[in-house]
């Protein structure tokens, strides 16, 4: 009885070894390629400037390092937009506090939509650690689009950032000897569980 567990336990573990192995996760390269964005402040339009555009009104606004990509059109644009926010080309995404005193000016909601990605969004890992107050959350809602929602966001220091990495959607990965190897074993061990059990006759 013992034995037949230990089969099954070990069969699990690398049952759930090749699920893990199955699907790949990495981060979303953004080189190449640009993006356009819309935003509101406190539920009104929110006028984003593009670095790339001579501060022209939502962009597009081509991703390369090192410049940021928008700044916010509320406060003193020229002096202290309230944020500025960057794009890297290996798919981090960046918003930097601009007002000097750490609390941007209200409830945000950012889109962000590109053209020319080397492949699908998946997915947003967030880095809040530099933030003392309120949320931030962030939702892929199409292969090309993500969405940000900030309330009441207040920053360590001034001048602080908060960052997303946009990760590419999983794909299969290609099944390796080693793969294949675990694979074949776990057959192989539960094989003699699915054999017909034999049954003593007495004499």
């Amino acid at each position: 009885m013992n034995r037949t567990l230990n089969r099954v336990r070990l069969a699990g573990l690398l049952a759930a070894t090749l699920a893990a192995g199955s699907l790949q996760a990495a981060p979303l390269s953004l080189s190449g390629s640009s993006v356009h964005a819309t935003a509101t402040l406190n539920g009104g339009a929110l006028v984003l400037l593009s670095n790339d555009n001579l501060y022209s009104a939502g962009g597009p606004a081509l991703v390369v390092d090192p410049d940021f990509e928008f700044i916010t059109g509320d406060g003193d644009v020229s002096v202290d937009p309230s944020l500025q926010i960057d794009f890297s080309t290996g798919g981090l995404l960046s918003f930097f506090d601009n007002t000097g005193l750490g609390t941007p000016s209200g409830d945000y909601s950012f889109s962000f939509v590109f053209t020319g990605l080397a492949g699908a969004l998946g997915g947003v890992e967030l880095d809040l650690s530099l933030l003392t107050a309120g949320s931030v959350t962030a939702t892929v809602t199409a292969p090309d689009t993500v969405q940000f929602t900030l309330n009441g966001v207040s920053f360590a220091n001034a001048y602080d950032s908060f960052s997303a990495q946009l990760n590419a959607a999983p794909q299969a990965a290609v099944s390796l000897p080693g793969t294949l190897a675990l694979a074949g074993l776990a057959l192989a061990l539960m094989a003699p569980l699915a054999a017909p059990v034999r049954r003593r006759q007495e004499v």
